[in-house]
């Protein structure tokens, strides 16, 4: 199956910056009116009426810019991030929002500092990076970069102001639809579904006629994706119709003769058909896939190479890998894989656990395991 991407909580961040002016840590009214800040303050309220979506915190970051010294800085940063801590709280309750809100300073950004000179195009850059590298202490840093007058003139133009700054950023939760919401939507309203959604609703039903029709429908309302026709290759896989398989296999792959699922799963039809330079021809086209060991194993086994499946398997848990352990007599270990076995443990399962019993003379376990395997087949 092509693994669909849906997630139930996407998380996303908006955020905007306050500018102060050098040694202040007033807010202007210049920035509280800007655009950019208005639309922080809309973007926020709309994210609290949401039905769909939650606020889960809004925090604000204060800098100060690494001139003028630690101990001034350290204060500077502190008083502007009570400040607007303190605008923040206000508007919020105002705008009606209710959100947890964290804050934190930085008394000098170095980071922003060194990221805004790395983007920037001032011709000493090199320069003021290799200063950065050269010295930690901060103090010494700021000596340095002061020393080289024409340059810091044009990084107190240019790079310093924009270090003086309280960074407000909102984080959301955008929370999607139920399994139950999907499960209805894929029956009665598809079109209302994402392809991804629609995928993931192939995964909460157990019946393969259902996957079925989830998958067809997926494919006639997104035709240009090979995931779905994919998908309904596999659900008849799993009821042993090869052919129509097959042919859903062969639509992915005129739309991504690559994707690794589809080769794969091309390389199950040839091995199905005992072409097995062709299946191991395309399961080498599938490198990446989890299942890709288990589909090696197979070909090893059919191919009579024994040895060689058991390595293919590794120590994945299934039938497949256990028959290649009993058939190279390590009972014990074989024992162990199938007792390991949660999803998908079968009739099989207990054949083959009966199997290992009768091949290790114990009585007991060729018995119970004969008895569960019958019951359930």
């Amino acid at each position: 199956i092509t693994p669909d991407k849906f997630q139930r909580i996407i998380k996303e961040t908006f955020k905007t910056d306050i500018l102060f002016l050098i040694q202040q840590a007033n807010l202007r009214a210049s920035e509280l009116n800007s655009s950019k800040v208005k639309d922080f303050h809309k973007d926020l309220i709309a994210a609290n009426e949401a039905p769909n979506k939650e606020i889960t915190n809004v925090n604000i970051s204060s800098y100060a810019s690494p001139d003028g010294g630690v101990e001034l800085n350290t204060k500077l940063a502190e008083k502007r991030e009570t400040n607007t801590t303190a605008y923040l709280e206000k508007q919020m309750k105002k705008d009606k929002v209710v959100a947890n809100t964290t804050a934190e300073f930085t008394a000098q950004d170095w980071e922003g500092f060194k990221e805004l000179v790395e983007k920037s195009n001032i011709q000493d850059k090199d320069l003021i990076l290799r200063v950065l590298s050269m010295y930690s202490d901060p103090e010494q840093r700021e000596k340095e970069i002061k020393n080289m007058s024409s340059t810091f003139k044009v990084l107190a133009d240019e790079i310093l102001p924009q270090l003086r700054y309280s960074r407000i950023t909102a984080s959301i939760d955008i929370i999607g639809k139920s399994d139950a919401e999907i499960s209805k939507l894929a029956a009665s309203d598809p079109k209302s579904l994402t392809l991804d959604e629609l995928l993931y609703a192939g995964t909460l039903t157990d019946s393969k006629d259902d996957k079925i029709a989830i998958y067809k429908k997926a494919a006639e309302i997104y035709p240009n994706d090979y995931r779905a026709y994919n998908n309904v290759g596999m659900a008849y896989y799993q009821k042993q119709n090869v052919a129509e398989a097959e042919n859903w296999f062969k639509k992915a792959a005129k739309i991504d003769p690559k994707a690794p699922e589809v080769q794969m799963n091309l390389g199950l039809i040839s091995l199905a058909k005992n072409d097995y330079n062709k299946a191991a021809q395309e399961f080498g086209n599938a490198a990446g896939i989890d299942e890709l060991k288990e589909a090696t194993g197979v070909l090893y086994l059919k191919k009579g190479e024994y040895q060689k499946a058991v390595k293919a398997f590794g120590d994945t848990k299934s039938n497949n890998a256990a028959i290649a352990q009993i058939l190279t007599k390590d009972y014990n270990k074989a024992k162990n894989t199938l007792s390991s076995i949660n999803n998908g443990k079968d009739a099989t399962t207990l054949y083959l656990l009966a199997v290992v019993g009768a091949r290790t003379n114990n009585e007991k376990m060729v018995k119970e395991n004969l008895q569960k395997a019958i019951s359930l087949d």
